[in-house]
């Protein structure tokens, strides 16, 4: 494997577990939506369904890091 890839392996994979962290931290509820910039106060399904965005986009990223590390040749563990 050549440096160029080894790096990219390298941040790839710091991508993929700073955004795990993340994705478990909102799905264990330890994450509000205001702090994402929304200061007022919203109806409980509007936070629910920005919450579901987020979520949804957090595993389309872990998914996309996956794809990037299996694509130069590491061999993963299944999800």
């Amino acid at each position: 494997m050549k440096i160029e890839d080894l790096n990219v392996v390298r941040e790839t994979n710091d991508r993929m577990k700073r955004t795990a962290e993340f994705l478990e931290r909102v799905e264990a509820g330890k994450f509000d939506v205001r702090s994402c910039g929304y200061d007022i106060a919203l109806p409980n399904t509007h936070t629910d369904a920005i919450k579901a965005l987020i979520v949804s986009g957090l595993r389309q990223q872990i998914a996309d890091c996956r794809k990037v590390l299996t694509d130069r040749g590491v061999v993963l563990p299944e999800a």
